[in-house]
């Protein structure tokens, strides 16, 4: 009798245990397809880079980030073997004065909402360059996000557009009329 007790006992801890990880092996795959849903769901458009000159620690990547998923992404981190200082910035008014900032908890990419990366806006500094970048270059960049889900996506090396004209370090300040006729352009390109 006490064998068939402990018999008993260790076949439903067994199955208990195989219950327990078929659970768990369900759950890893969702929230794994989850991540891919997620990253499918990250579309980005005009990823550009601006080029540098000889001996310039500095530039900044521009792109529209379309999130078509259900849920809000939040992009937390950029990352790219072009440098181990990659930063999403923002510019601010502080005092009658533009600022630019780090943005430290990331940018919520709103669901079935695009979120633009441009000049006086957000955008993604790029310090300490470890190599020069021409015109025509691309650039790799990772994008991360709050759910662990990366993307990689390549920003060409082009100049300013005339109407965006401002430093390779973009502090310049735009005027409105310029700005709002380019997201006019852009709206309509997409």
């Amino acid at each position: 009798m006490l064998y068939r007790n402990t018999v008993i006992r260790f076949f439903i801890l067994v199955s208990a245990l195989v219950l327990l990880s078929s659970n768990l092996y369900a759950h890893s795959n969702h929230s794994h397809s989850k991540k891919l849903k997620n990253t499918h769901a990250i579309h980005v458009k005009h990823a550009r880079v601006n080029p540098i000159f000889a001996g310039m620690p500095v530039t900044a990547a521009y792109f529209t980030l379309r999130n078509k998923s259900d849920d809000d992404l939040t992009l937390v981190a950029v990352s790219g073997s072009i440098s181990e200082r990659i930063e999403i910035h923002e510019h601010i008014m502080d005092n009658g004065l533009m600022k630019m900032q780090e943005v430290a908890d990331g940018i919520v990419l709103p669901a079935g909402e695009k979120t633009r990366f441009k000049p006086g806006g957000y955008h993604i500094m790029i310090m300490d360059l470890n190599q020069d970048i021409k015109e025509g270059d691309i650039v790799e960049l990772t994008l991360e996000f709050d759910d662990g889900s990366k993307k990689m996506i390549k920003a060409k090396a082009k100049k300013p557009s005339a109407d965006h004209s401002h430093d390779s370090s973009h502090h310049g300040d735009h005027h409105k009329k310029h700005h709002d006729k380019h997201k006019e352009l852009e709206d309509k390109a997409e």
